[in-house]
């Protein structure tokens, strides 16, 4: 009888804690993607690197226990993803903004060098360029 009521205890104990941990699933990854929303601004490329590790590591834990979560679970998880996505996706467009803000800088010296270079190539090739 003892044996039987301890058994029981273990197995309530074990499914509590298999539910519990289902449970925090859409809570950390909701938490991770709002704190990656509040600091992607400031990420460097280090810090992009361990927000995808960590990223990818929750997902494969959701893909590992997709079946056992129920429909509300899946929506949060879900939700997450696309706001993490949308966080990737802007920090992309804040690099390439970035760059041709710096490819914009440099274009007046860009140009003198380009007319620079081609007046010394018509000069070697006896042609006369005009400004």
């Amino acid at each position: 009888m003892k044996k039987t009521v301890l058994l029981l205890v273990v197995a309530l104990l074990s499914a509590a804690l298999f539910t519990s941990c289902k449970n925090t699933l859409p809570s950390r990854f909701e938490s991770f993607v709002s704190s990656v929303e509040n600091h992607s601004a400031s990420y460097s490329p280090e810090d992009w690197t361990k927000a995808n590790d960590r990223f990818n590591k929750l997902f494969q834990e959701y893909k590992d226990n997709r079946s056992s979560l129920n429909s509300e679970q899946k929506r949060r998880i879900n939700s997450a993803i696309v706001r993490y996505s949308k966080e990737v996706a802007k920090s992309g467009i804040r690099d390439v903004k970035s760059a041709l803000e710096d490819i914009l800088e440099q274009l007046p010296s860009l140009i003198d060098e380009a007319k620079s270079f081609l007046k010394e190539l018509g000069t070697e090739l006896g042609i006369t360029l005009s400004e």
